[in-house]
């Protein structure tokens, strides 16, 4: 099915022909229907294409991988709010979204590859990414630029509960990218991992937005759900921008080891931390303390 006009308000600056959907009608690990078959088609098509859900059931709906899914090099909006039943946040100060779609990395019982990998241009949005014990939840890869995750859970269950990753979200060597957003539909939960929450990382890695974000809190930013390593670490990396003055631009990071750590000497130059509340709960009356340093 071709269309157009949806693709290009959702992906803002990225010119479209025309663009096609793939829809996830199963939870199986391959084949047609599946995940896995959606991304191997969208990546095979070099125009914008979009990944839809419509899997039978009230759900939530578990996609356990077996191996890695394919890196998304050509552009790709994942949707899991298209899943029937499903619905953003729209809640100033707290998370109720409605997610439907969990991708969990413990199917074989073995440690798993990251989940997603995304280059160039691409949206998620709309997913629980959880259980990824020793790997990424989801990562930007070097060479690419311009993509966005957006309302997602990242480490934290849906219900609310414990499903961690190693590192929620890795930007690595890549310029550019959108994490969370102004509009509280946009906003991200990364909680309960057992490392960073957010690591940008690396010289290359430039021009990234983190923004009003809860990471390290629960859905309603009054308890502790720590990520055990930093809330956002940075990394080498320059120009980046942590937050902001618009409105909803906060990111709420509490309850982590550090809240904010920039590192490397001579390399980690021109990032921005502002408008921000750290080491307290969302409305930022009570102690919600990172257990190292703010910042």
């Amino acid at each position: 099915m071709k269309i157009i006009s949806a693709l290009i308000l959702l992906f803002g600056s990225i010119s479209l022909i025309s663009a096609a959907t793939f829809t996830v009608t199963n939870t199986n690990d391959s084949g047609a229907g599946s995940l896995r078959q959606a991304l191997l088609d969208a990546e095979a098509d070099a125009d914008a294409d979009a990944i839809v859900f419509n899997i039978p059931g009230a759900g939530p709906h578990t996609i356990a991988p077996l191996t890695q899914f394919p890196t998304n090099t050509t552009p790709a909006l994942i949707d899991g709010y298209t899943q029937p039943g499903a619905s953003p946040n729209t809640l100033s100060n707290g998370f109720n979204a409605v997610i439907k779609i969990r991708v969990v990395g413990t199917s074989n019982g073995s440690f798993q590859p990251t989940a997603f990998r995304l280059q160039n241009r691409s949206v998620l949005r709309g997913l629980a990414i959880v259980l990824w014990n020793n790997r990424t939840g989801i990562e930007i890869i070097a060479g690419g630029s311009s993509n966005t995750v957006a309302g997602c859970l990242i480490g934290i269950n849906v219900d609310g509960t414990l499903q961690r990753a190693s590192i929620g979200l890795h930007i690595r060597n890549s310029q550019g990218n959108q994490i969370g957003g102004t509009a509280p539909a946009d906003r991200n939960v990364i909680s309960y991992n057992f490392s960073n929450g957010v690591f940008i990382d690396g010289t290359s890695a430039s021009n990234n937005v983190v923004r009003g974000n809860f990471i390290g809190t629960d859905f309603n930013g009054t308890a502790i759900r720590a990520n055990f390593g930093n809330g956002v670490d940075v990394q080498d990396a320059s120009g980046n921008i942590i937050g902001g003055l618009e409105s909803g631009a906060r990111n709420l990071i509490s309850g982590n080891s550090s809240g904010v750590r920039i590192r490397g000497f001579g390399s980690a130059r021109g990032n921005v931390i502002q408008g921000n509340y750290i080491g307290v709960n969302v409305t930022g009356t009570a102690a919600l303390a990172n257990s190292a340093d703010g910042i």
